[in-house]
């Protein structure tokens, strides 16, 4: 199945307790926590008591997303991330591949990232943790073909991909992109954006229904784990009313999913 949740970085601004008290309203299952300003790498007290309010809501945090950049290792300190997903109940911890596009990297840099990757994975693994590689732009897992490659040669149980709608591809595309990597598929990033002349609005989750719809059910009907998330981010004008909109949206998509286990 499919579960909905929510990426704390939509809300910044917000301190955790009120994000736990927005997601119980939504009513999301779980919430991704980042690493960047609500459960800094470096406050395993901030995690424990996240994780308390959290138990108290009946909410879980199934992924850990962090901003470690793999081949950089001074980007953030991966034993305090993996202490801290334990102490969040997390069964994965989000990553990035670099900083550096797949059309611009170097052989050496790509090999640097690789053997960091390798490394991070012997931690991970001796904590029952599966890595997700973001699917970004700017990264070496900016495209379906250059992820697929990465996790090819890794070729490691535990790591795994994230996937969202890259705004420069049609939606045929971006269909084809996911099915690719359906086999490596961990979660989703749910928004709908648009581009015009450069300009990125950011547009009610509702607008994007025929694409979205498309999406869900190809990764709903062709899971290979018991099960999977869908996490809503960055939501229209960074209002909590969009948030509570979205999430409606979603979980009515996830409702009409047919959803089978392979």
């Amino acid at each position: 199945m499919i579960r909905p949740g929510l990426c704390s970085v939509t809300f910044r601004h917000l301190p955790p307790e009120e994000i736990i008290r927005v997601a119980v309203q939504a009513g999301l299952e779980g919430i991704q926590w980042g690493s960047d300003v609500h459960v800094p790498a470096d406050n395993p007290a901030r995690a424990s008591e996240v994780r308390r309010q959290m138990d108290d809501t009946g909410l879980v945090c199934d992924t850990y997303g962090t901003y470690y950049r793999a081949g950089l290792p001074e980007s953030e300190s991966i034993e305090g991330l993996l202490e801290n997903a334990g102490l969040l109940g997390a069964r994965s911890l989000r990553i990035w591949a670099g900083i550096v596009g797949s059309a611009e990297i170097t052989s050496e840099a790509r090999y640097h990232l690789m053997h960091d990757l390798e490394r991070v994975l012997k931690f991970a693994e001796s904590r029952s943790i599966t890595l997700v590689l973001e699917f970004h732009g700017g990264t070496l897992t900016d495209s379906s073909e250059s992820t697929v490659k990465l996790l090819q040669e890794v070729g490691h149980p535990f790591l795994k991909a994230a996937w969202q709608p890259l705004l420069h591809l049609g939606h045929g595309e971006r269909v084809r992109s996911l099915e690719s990597l359906l086999p490596w598929l961990d979660q989703l990033h749910v928004f709908h954006w648009q581009s015009h002349a450069g300009v990125v609005e950011r547009m009610p989750l509702a607008d994007g229904t025929a694409e979205w719809r498309d999406y869900l059910n190809l990764a709903a009907n062709r899971l290979q784990v018991p099960e999977r998330w869908a996490y809503l981010e960055f939501v229209r004008e960074d209002v909590v009313a969009q948030l509570l909109s979205d999430a409606r949206t979603l979980s009515q998509w996830l409702l009409s999913c047919d959803q089978r286990l392979l």
